[in-house]
């Protein structure tokens, strides 16, 4: 399952370049990877107007000169969907940072979402603090920027293919963000996961939890924190051991030991073959719902033969 769906590895493109990209006059264009034929997607695109806002006016520059809605276009072209989806950036106003998906509409990222992300990674030059892990400042921008593009078309696609999901379609949607993200290999999955968890840490720090807020369509802010630890945590318990207390006194931080025993993969025993763990249960649906029903293979082949971050 390492590349189950590559055309989520374009995603990490566009928080890095948010993160890191270069003035607009000294950046290059990047390929487009014609090879991979847009229509075959079934997905249009659309940056929006330039926002009145200036501080969104830069952010709005760098995805245009980067082609970042392009690459993820022809990357989206092995899911074959129903229907056709776009998406869209913009500039959603009134402090607005989210635009809930409706069926059967579109795609929107909020400009003023990236702006949050800025604003509550750390200083240019220091780093954030997650647990006992350091996490760069360009994890805390690349994570949770990659996260909500992944969240949001994965609201659309489980709309568009009529897949079901029990529960709350944004629990499922946050579940299979961070799975995918955890497919781009082992530097990249910890820079989004961790990223991640830092802005929703954060994010949730001073949340305060009115009836409103917990009936809200999107789970509290604190609960979707330990959700991607422990789905990270039972992908690979050594890799993200980090965030489980071992030989140290338990931070606020960590994942609880008793969430993340319920997180592990669990293949031996009496128990062989059946889906226990959190990840374990996540990757088999991923694959039995959407990778075998809806990805084209041989576009699929395509993509992979492609690097979207060069």
């Amino acid at each position: 399952m390492r590349h189950a769906w590559a055309t989520a590895v374009v995603l990490g493109s566009i928080g890095l370049v948010l993160a890191a990209a270069p003035a607009p006059a000294q950046t290059k264009q990047a390929p487009l990877m014609a090879n991979v034929p847009v229509s075959a997607a079934k997905v249009a695109i659309d940056y929006g107007p330039q926002p009145s806002d200036p501080q969104l006016q830069p952010v709005y520059a760098a995805v245009r000169q980067q082609n970042v809605l392009e690459k993820l276009q022809r990357f989206l072209a092995p899911l074959r969907l129903a229907r056709q989806l776009t998406v869209h950036m913009a500039q959603c106003g009134n402090n607005v940072v989210y635009r809930p998906y409706q069926p059967g509409g579109d795609v929107t990222i909020c400009y003023e979402f990236i702006k949050q992300v800025a604003d509550l990674a750390p200083a240019e030059g220091s780093q954030g603090i997650i647990g006992v892990a350091l996490v760069p400042r360009e994890a805390t921008i690349v994570g949770p920027v990659v996260e909500e593009v992944l969240h949001d078309v994965a609201l659309a696609v489980f709309d568009n293919l009529q897949i079901p999901v029990w529960g709350r379609p944004e629990d499922a949607a946050d579940n299979v963000a961070a799975f995918i993200m955890l497919q781009f290999g082992t530097d990249v999955a910890q820079t989004t996961i961790m990223g991640t968890a830092y802005f929703l840490w954060w994010a949730g720090k001073n949340a305060q939890y009115t009836e409103g807020s917990v009936a809200d369509i999107r789970p509290p802010v604190r609960q979707r924190y330990y959700n991607i630890l422990c789905i990270a945590y039972g992908a690979d318990p050594v890799k993200f051991s980090v965030v489980q207390a071992f030989n140290r006194n338990q931070l606020d931080t960590d994942l609880p030991n008793d969430r993340a025993t319920g997180c592990q993969k669990r293949y031996a025993g009496s128990h062989a073959g059946q889906y226990e763990g959190d990840y374990e249960k996540l990757a088999a649906a991923f694959k039995t719902l959407i990778l075998d029903p809806y990805v084209d293979p041989e576009l699929l082949k395509e993509v992979l033969a492609t690097n979207p971050l060069k």
